[in-house]
């Protein structure tokens, strides 16, 4: 289990939908996202975005997932219509 400080419970942390966020992990890896307990995820990869990687990390994870489109290596219309 990847454990963060308790002390990010002191943060005053971020509201979206209704709940509070105080900590988050940064990882596409469906193993440490299964293994933490960070309140949410955050998921980006530099390819150019699957809707099947995105429902793989959602279905992993028990928290709330940022997942989007980001790095060097993704353009054009696709991208664009899946951001």
């Amino acid at each position: 289990m990847i454990e963060l400080p308790e002390v990010i419970r002191n943060a005053t942390g971020i509201r979206v939908f209704g709940k509070r966020l105080k900590s988050f992990v940064f990882s596409t890896d469906v193993a440490v996202i299964r293994n933490t307990n960070a309140d949410a995820v955050i998921a980006v990869y530099p390819f150019t975005p699957q809707p099947v990687i995105t429902a793989a990390i959602v279905l992993a994870a028990d928290v709330p997932v940022f997942c989007g489109v980001g790095g060097g290596l993704t353009m054009g219309k696709r991208v664009v219509n899946l951001a």
